[in-house]
C-alpha cells in the first residue's frame, strides 16, 4: 500500500479531465446556437435562431420552447433544417399533427409556445431553425428607446459550446455614444458593438446548462419611428445607473473569484514546495548500497518467506505466503502433507470423488523453532478449521462460505496474521524509523493539493469563472508532487538498502537459473529451501525448470518440498500441492469477503444578476 495512494490520486487527477463516457447508448451535443435579431422601426424584431445539434446514435427529432410572456403572441414563424453547420440548404418543414418525417408542431401554453419538430437524425450534425416575427419586442420611453430580452432561455438542461447573438438596429445612429450594449449570464461572455453604430454581438464559450443569456440595448427613440409600444416616462439614467452598478458588482464578483482561485492555487503551490523541501532536507540524502552482484546464490537471511516478502515489498502478505509458510513448515518437519480422495458433494448422487490434500502435523519436533506467524498459521489452519491434528484443503475452502460468523473470524485471523508477519518484518529495522512520519506528511499535503483542487473546480463550475493560469499551474504542481514521491518511500535504513539488494540479486538468480552453472547453487538439498522462496518471489516456475532440466525424479523425490510442487504423478500432473493450497486460500479469502460483508446496508464581460429583460424560460434539446 505504500505507493498505490500516490498513484490513485494522480491517476484520479487525470480522469478528471477526461470527460467521462455517458452510460446511454444515444446523447446528444449542442455545438452552436446564433440568434439574429433584426429590429424594425415598427418595434418588432425579426428573429433567426440557429441551433446545431451533434447527434451520438439514433433521435426522432428535437423540441424548442420560445417563450413570449408580456409580449403578443408570435403568429408568423417558420421551420427549416439543414445538414450543415451554418444553415445553408436549408430545407422547410411543414406545421402538421401527423408526427410524420418534415413536419412540426407548434402549441402556446401559458405564454411559451413550443415547437416539436420530426426529423430523425443518426451519428450526425443537423442545425434546426426556427424564423419569427416578435411584436413589441422595443419599448420606447420619453429619452430612450431600449431591446431588453433573454435570448437564450434558462431551461436549456445541457451546456451550448458556442452561443452568438447578433441585434441589429433598423439604421444607424449619429452618435456612437447613444448605442449602448449590456449582456447579463455568465461571467465569461463577451459583448460589443460594432464600429457600423447599427449593430452589436454577444458572445458565450461554454453556456453552462441553465443559463441564460440577456441581451439589453438602448439607443434613440428616432431610430424606432413607427413603434407604438410606448411608456410615457424618462428612463434612460436610471436604466445607465442600474447597469452600471450590475457591471460594478459583476467586475467586484469577478475580482473576488479571481483572487480566490489565485490564491487558493497559490497556497497549494505553495504547500507543495515547502513540504518537498521539508521532507527532502530532514531525510538527508537516502542510504545507498555497496552490493552491485547481479547473481547471489546464498540466501541473504534465513527469514520465512513471508517476512522476506513483507521486508520486500511493503504490501501485505497474501495466499502465495501462506503456501510458502506451509512449504517451510513442511521442509522444517513440523507439517507433512498426503493426497487423499474425498466424496464430493455436489456430484453425490453420481458418487464422484475429488482429488485433494490433507495438512497434518508431523508429531515430531522440527529442524527449527517455529515462529510466531508460523505458529499462529498453523492453529488457525489445522487447530480451528481442522480436527485439530489435521485440516483438508476441502475444509479450509469452505470454511465460511456459507456461515457468516465463521466467514467474520476467517478475515480476522487472516489480518491478525498479517498483523504478525509485519511486527516480525518490523524487527529486521530495514525500515528507518523517520519512514512514517514523513509519509503521513506527503499523505497530508497531497490530500490538501488534492481537496484545494476540488475546491477550485466547485468555484469555478458554480461562479462559471474559469482562471486558466492558476489551475493549469496548480494541477501541474500536483502531479508532480505525487511523482516525485512515488517511488520516494519506503525510507530504508543502510541494512535495509544492502539486504533488499542481495534478496534482488537472489531472485535475479532464480529467475536466470537455467542458463547458469548449477555447480555454482550446490546440491539439491539446497534448492528445498530455494523453492520456498521462489513461491513467494513468484518465480517458482522458473527454479522447478531448473530442477527438471538437472536433476532426475529420484533425486527430487527425496526432497522435502519439491514433490509437493509438481504432485504425486510427477513433472507432468496439474494437481499439484502448491497450487490447490493458494487456490483454496484465495477461495476462502473470497467467500469470506463475500459473506463478512452483506449483513445488511441500505444503499466588457457579461454582468451578474438579470436587467429582468422578457423571455427567460426557453429551452430545447432533443427526443
Amino acid at each position: 500500500m505504500k505507493k498505490k495512494w500516490l498513484w490513485f490520486t494522480l491517476l484520479f487527477s487525470c480522469l478528471l479531465f477526461i470527460h467521462p463516457s455517458s452510460v446511454s447508448a444515444d446523447e446528444f451535443n449542442v455545438l452552436n446556437y446564433d440568434i439574429d435579431i433584426q429590429l424594425q422601426e415598427d418595434g418588432s424584431a425579426d428573429v433567426v435562431e440557429k441551433i446545431t445539434y451533434e447527434f451520438d446514435g439514433h433521435f426522432n427529432g428535437v423540441f424548442f420552447d420560445l417563450e413570449t410572456i408580456g409580449l403578443p403572441d408570435v403568429t408568423e414563424y417558420e421551420v427549416s433544417v439543414a445538414d450543415t453547420e451554418d444553415g445553408k440548404g436549408a430545407v422547410p418543414f411543414k406545421e402538421a399533427s401527423t408526427e410524420a418525417v418534415g413536419t412540426y408542431t407548434a402549441n402556446y401554453e401559458k405564454g411559451i409556445l413550443h415547437f416539436k419538430v420530426f426529423q430523425p437524425s443518426d451519428d450526425q450534425k443537423r442545425t434546426f431553425i426556427y424564423q419569427y416575427k416578435m411584436k413589441d419586442a422595443v419599448t420606447s420611453y420619453k429619452d430612450t428607446a431600449e431591446f431588453n430580452r433573454r435570448v437564450v432561455g434558462s431551461n436549456w438542461e445541457q451546456e451550448i459550446e458556442h452561443v452568438y447573438v447578433t441585434i441589429r438596429l433598423p439604421k444607424p445612429v449619429a452618435d456612437a455614444d447613444d448605442l449602448k450594449v449590456w449582456a447579463h449570464g455568465s461571467l465569461r461572455g463577451r459583448s460589443e458593438r460594432l464600429s457600423d453604430q447599427q449593430t452589436v454581438t454577444l458572445e458565450v464559450n461554454g453556456n453552462s446548462s441553465n443559463q441564460f443569456v440577456e441581451a439589453h440595448v438602448i439607443f434613440p427613440t428616432s431610430i424606432v419611428p413607427a413603434n407604438q409600444n410606448i411608456v410615457n416616462k424618462e428612463m434612460k439614467e436610471e436604466i445607465l445607473a442600474k447597469e452600471a452598478k450590475m457591471a460594478e458588482d459583476a467586475n467586484n464578483k469577478r475580482k473576488f473569484y479571481m483572487y480566490l482561485i489565485y490564491g487558493l492555487c497559490g497556497l497549494g503551490i505553495v504547500i507543495a514546495v515547502a513540504a518537498t523541501f521539508y521532507v527532502r532536507k530532514k531525510v538527508g540524502k537516502k542510504a545507498v548500497t555497496t552490493l552491485h552482484q547481479e547473481h547471489l546464490y546464498d540466501i541473504p537471511k534465513d527469514v520465512s518467506p513471508a517476512v522476506m516478502h513483507q521486508l520486500l515489498t511493503r504490501k501485505v502478505p497474501g495466499s502465495r505466503e501462506i503456501t510458502a509458510t506451509m512449504m517451510d513448515l513442511v521442509r522444517k518437519r513440523w507439517l507433512t502433507i498426503t493426497e487423499e480422495e474425498v466424496v464430493d458433494t455436489k456430484f453425490l448422487k453420481k458418487n464422484k470423488s475429488k482429488e485433494t490434500y490433507r495438512i497434518a502435523l508431523s508429531g515430531m519436533e522440527g529442524i527449527q523453532p517455529m515462529l510466531a506467524h508460523e505458529s499462529y498459521l498453523v492453529d488457525w489452519l489445522i487447530k480451528i478449521i481442522g480436527n485439530g491434528e489435521s485440516v483438508l484443503l476441502t475444509e479450509v475452502e469452505a470454511y465460511g462460505k456459507k456461515d457468516q460468523k465463521k466467514a467474520k473470524r476467517f478475515m480476522n485471523r487472516f489480518q491478525t496474521w498479517q498483523k504478525i508477519v509485519k511486527k516480525q518484518a518490523d524487527k529486521e529495522q530495514f525500515i528507518d524509523a523517520k519512514d512514517s512520519k514523513f509519509k503521513a506528511i506527503v499523505m497530508g499535503v497531497g490530500m490538501a493539493l488534492f481537496i484545494l483542487l476540488m475546491i477550485v473546480m466547485v468555484i469555478t463550475g458554480l461562479q462559471d469563472a474559469f482562471y486558466p493560469i492558476p489551475f493549469i499551474a496548480m494541477v501541474a504542481v500536483f502531479i508532480l508532487f505525487c511523482i516525485q514521491w512515488a517511488k520516494f518511500f519506503p525510507i530504508y535504513t543502510q541494512k535495509g538498502v544492502d539486504e533488499t539488494a542481495k534478496w534482488f540479486a537472489f531472485k535475479q538468480m532464480l529467475i536466470d537459473i537455467s542458463h547458469l552453472n548449477m555447480a555454482d547453487v550446490g546440491s539439491i538439498v539446497i534448492w528445498d529451501h530455494y523453492l520456498v522462496y521462489a513461491i513467494s518471489l513468484g518465480v517458482s516456475k522458473e527454479v522447478i525448470n531448473a530442477l527438471k532440466m538437472n536433476f532426475p525424479q529420484a533425486e527430487i523425490d527425496h526432497m522435502m518440498i519439491a514433490p509437493y510442487y509438481f504432485g504425486p504423478m510427477g513433472f507432468h500432473t496439474s494437481n499439484a500441492f502448491s497450487n490447490s493450497f493458494e487456490s483454496s486460500i484465495n477461495h476462502a479469502v473470497g467467500n469470506a469477503i463475500t459473506n463478512a460483508s452483506s449483513s445488511g446496508g441500505s444503499g466588457g464581460g457579461f454582468s451578474g444578476g438579470s436587467s429582468f429583460g422578457g423571455g427567460g424560460g426557453g429551452g430545447g434539446g432533443a427526443f
